[in-house]
């Protein structure tokens, strides 16, 4: 999704965060103070390259705002200047055409 948004806006894909794959999935954690600090566990801000940069965040994905709200904070505290964000979805191609949606409606 970035790869693609980067080379449509003719802009520089610069990897400014890093993922802790040990943490798991943050919208499942039952509190919101759990998923807060899952996000702050799970993503490490890389400084050298967000300081005093204008920045694009592009998510495919979108349960409860929570991880977004935290990176684009995390974000801004390590010295990005403006700090943009949006959700993008692939192109939907064909139906799905599992059994769960050939099944009559009932009212």
């Amino acid at each position: 999704m970035a790869l693609g948004f980067a080379e449509e806006a003719g802009l520089k894909l610069e990897h400014a965060l890093i993922r802790n794959h040990y943490v798991g999935r943050t919208f499942i954690n039952p509190t919101q103070a759990g998923r807060n600090a899952k996000v702050k566990i799970k993503f490490n801000p890389v400084r050298e390259v967000l300081a005093g940069k204008k920045v694009v965040v592009v998510d495919d994905s979108l349960v409860r705002g929570t991880t977004s709200r935290g990176l684009v904070q995390m974000i801004r505290q390590a010295g990005a200047v403006e700090v943009h964000s949006g959700w993008l979805r692939r192109r939907l191609r064909a139906r799905a055409t599992t059994a769960s949606t050939r099944l009559p409606r009932t009212s």
